[in-house]
């Protein structure tokens, strides 16, 4: 057998079964392809990733918000189920305030003159106070102990250092220390910390001035080892009010309502010292009491009525001693 025919019928078999060589860079070219599509999907989802954000977070934030409504609710006084008020009684909006200041619908307190629930007027002011602790313009405004303290510093400062009151026509001195009275012993700041709550908080002005009213005048009965305010200062700042340049133009840059009230709690704080037989500064009412009636009428009151029969009753009591006094006379 010729080998050289041999080998030559081997060789096909062999060729047959040589594996060829890889293509050189098809492993790059799969690399850079799988690149471009992680890529691509990174742009895509950083394209829509406002979107997609939204959907994963909008669950955890429905949660976070129903938490939120929970624990402001939590704080809120409840409003309770209105009673059955007379027709042309109550104006809606300032009752439904008055019941979230107070957790109750308006009641006219049959003591307010001479309050004799002492337990009933702390719960109150308590209430007035914690309510305006939670107001977002006040956050890092108010020292330590909130609004109660703030009232409470306020109400004994201005009752150490009582305004002149009477005769201030007689000493022009008297006439610039009243105008500049309340700046100079609350100073400015907190002066417009005050300010600003009478000006933010005009649904609230009546309830506020009945509870601080009311507060003022139970100090020496309630709290007699440590009132807050004398009897006496608050009939100095009542004469004041009423009474003095100072003290008139303060309350025409205060808002209606606020200057009404201010007015009226006046006249209640000096009738009472009347009915004792004692007028400290003199003061005529009459004139006053007109004044604050136009007051009390142009403004949407829930107590406007009881304001104004009050007022009547003053005024006929002023006229009679006014008569007695008249005919007394030789």
């Amino acid at each position: 057998m010729n080998p050289d025919k041999a080998t030559d019928q081997k060789t096909p078999e062999l060729t047959s079964q040589r594996i060829s060589p890889p293509r050189r860079g098809s492993g790059w070219k799969a690399f850079w392809i799988l690149l471009i599509l992680v890529l691509a999907g990174l742009a895509a989802i950083l394209y829509q990733w406002d979107e997609i954000s939204r959907h994963i977070s909008q669950p955890l934030l429905e949660e976070e918000r129903a938490r939120c409504e929970a624990r402001l609710a939590s704080l809120r006084h409840p409003i309770p189920k209105p009673p059955q008020p007379l027709a042309g009684e109550m104006p809606p909006e300032a009752a439904r305030r008055w019941a979230e200041l107070t957790g109750s619908y308006p009641q006219w307190p049959q003591d307010l003159l001479e309050p004799r629930s002492c337990a009933e007027v702390e719960e109150d002011f308590k209430a007035l106070c914690q309510e305006l602790d939670r107001k977002p313009y006040l956050q890092g405004r108010l020292p330590d102990g909130g609004t109660l303290a703030l009232l409470a510093r306020t109400a004994r400062e201005l009752s150490a250092h009582p305004p002149v009151a009477s005769g201030e026509m007689r000493r022009p001195e008297a006439v610039v220390a009243n105008a500049f009275h309340l700046f100079r012993l609350l100073g400015k700041e907190r002066l417009g910390v005050l300010t600003q709550i009478m000006n933010q908080e005009q649904l609230l002005a009546e309830p506020a001035a009945m509870v601080i009213y009311r507060w003022l005048a139970a100090q020496e009965r309630c709290w007699r080892d440590n009132p807050v305010a004398s009897r006496s200062a608050l009939e100095d700042y009542a004469a004041f009010f009423l009474n003095s340049l100072g003290g008139q133009g303060y309350l025409r840059r205060r808002s209606p309502a606020v200057a009404a009230l201010t007015s009226f709690y006046s006249l209640v704080i000096l009738e009472g010292a009347a009915r004792e037989g004692r007028n400290p500064h003199g003061v005529d009412l009459r004139p006053h009491i007109s004044f604050c009636r136009e007051l009390l009428k142009s403004q949407n009151l829930v107590f406007k009525d009881r304001y104004l029969e009050i007022l009547s009753g003053i005024e006929a009591r002023w006229r009679d001693l006014s008569k007695a006094g008249s005919e007394s006379r030789p």
